[in-house]
């Protein structure tokens, strides 16, 4: 007859409370080996969370990687198996066929539903199983008659509009603040807000916003005078910087030093600006294509001055590298559609930070990303940072808009995307 250590430890204890004698050493001991056996089983519990939290870096890779090749399902079966292995390697068979789900998502419902339609999202499921023939063996727990450990995660990913605007902030209030009376349009195209805060997202009465879709990580504050639509989904996965692989461009030695040009008319040529560049009164300059090199100090556009450009990369470095936009400063800008910047019109250092500010009250013709990994862009006083429906994608750790500013964003202009990096452009995105 096999009798198991649960139950013989059962009948011990049963046996040591009757027992009449009074010796409390038997009981000790038997608590002592209850409280081991416990001790023991919670290794085994500790090893299956570590794997679990393994399974989900592999889901979410493998999820991604399937919804870059949808609707082609095969190819995205075949990158789902791949990139399943590569992020955990030294495990076979993590995701059966009937581990990988295709469909569509409903954001209302948070689901996946299955549908005979061309599939524009998929769940993949990872697993350590007896089934899958990799479940983990416990080194303790088997005393209780569980030899193995069955663990499981899932991602669902899917291709989501472009993202238009996007706040990285993690975990701080205002990732997206929008005061009274501005206005933000993102039309085909989606804004992300990183913050898991509880007010990660703020807007207030009288501002308006309209996009394809309003994600946001955290909680959301949603003045009953502002016009939202769609109304904010809470509670999204955050979505990964898309150029966090871009490359910042070599810094050479110092072409100009605090160079300020003054009622200037003329050219302007690519270099290193040590100390910034400043144009000032009512100049009017015409910028070669190349990389201008902001370095510890502001891009500074004044009074009535104008820069106008094509291929054109700002990339802002140093202490003081920022934006400063005043008055009725006017950019006429277009970036790279080639290269290692192309799409790129603003790049700042992932180094540093601080707050730039666009406080121009002209129109504005801009072609690009504005890209600020750790900087905070202030739109102020009426200004706005696009003009109407141009082919722009905001990127920066904050953005906030103060009264009446704005921008207005639509990215399905028919020469709109050679002006933009592919990574930008209708990526995949985690759904849940």
């Amino acid at each position: 007859m096999h009798v198991t250590f649960t139950s013989c430890l059962r009948l011990t204890l049963l046996r040591l409370f009757e027992d009449q004698q009074g010796s409390i050493l038997p009981i000790i001991g038997a608590i002592v080996m209850l409280a081991t056996a416990g001790a023991a089983v919670a290794v085994d519990i500790g090893r299956a969370y570590a794997y679990r939290a393994q399974l989900s870096i592999a889901a979410d890779a493998a999820a991604l990687a399937g919804a870059v090749n949808l609707p082609d399902v095969d190819a995205a079966r075949t990158a789902v198996y791949r990139y399943a292995a590569i992020n955990m390697p030294g495990f076979e068979r993590l995701v059966r066929s009937e581990d990988i789900e295709f469909g569509h998502w409903d954001p209302e419902t948070r689901r996946l539903v299955s549908s005979e339609d061309v599939p524009s999202a998929l769940r993949v499921t990872t697993r350590l199983s007896e089934e899958n023939g990799n479940a983990i063996s416990t080194l303790f727990a088997s005393v209780f008659g569980n030899d193995t450990l069955e663990v499981a995660a899932s991602a669902v990913a899917g291709k989501r509009s472009s993202m238009c605007i996007q706040s990285l902030e993690p975990d701080a209030a205002d990732g997206l603040g929008i005061d009274i009376a501005a206005n933000i349009e993102a039309l085909n195209c989606t804004v992300q807000v990183n913050s898991r805060h509880d007010y990660a997202f703020r807007i207030w009465l009288g501002s308006k916003i309209v996009a394809d879709g309003l994600c946001v990580t955290g909680g959301a504050y949603l003045s009953g005078w502002a016009t939202i639509s769609p109304e904010p989904t809470l509670g999204c996965p955050p979505q990964p910087d898309p150029l966090i692989d871009l490359k910042a461009p070599e810094v050479g030695g110092c072409d100009h030093h605090n160079k300020v040009l003054i009622a200037h008319h003329g050219n302007l040529e690519p270099g290193v600006y040590c100390g910034g560049l400043k144009v000032m009164g009512d100049s009017d300059l015409t910028l070669a294509a190349g990389i201008y090199v902001i370095k510890d100090g502001p891009l500074g556009v004044f009074d009535t001055s104008k820069l106008r450009g094509e291929g054109i990369t700002f990339f802002l470095t140093g202490e003081d590298g920022l934006i400063r936009l005043d008055d009725n400063s006017t950019l006429t800008l277009t970036a790279p559609t080639d290269g290692d910047m192309a799409g790129i019109l603003v790049f700042q250092d992932r180094n540093f930070g601080g707050h730039h500010l666009w406080d121009s009250k002209a129109p504005t013709e801009l072609h690009g990303t504005i890209y600020l990994p750790e900087g905070q862009l202030l739109s102020q006083s009426s200004s706005s940072i696009t003009p109407i429906a141009s082919c722009n994608v905001l990127i920066a750790k904050r953005l906030h808009f103060k009264f009446k500013s704005g921008v207005s964003i639509d990215l399905d202009q028919a020469t709109c995307r050679q002006y933009l990096p592919s990574a930008v452009l209708g990526a995949p995105a985690l759904l849940d």
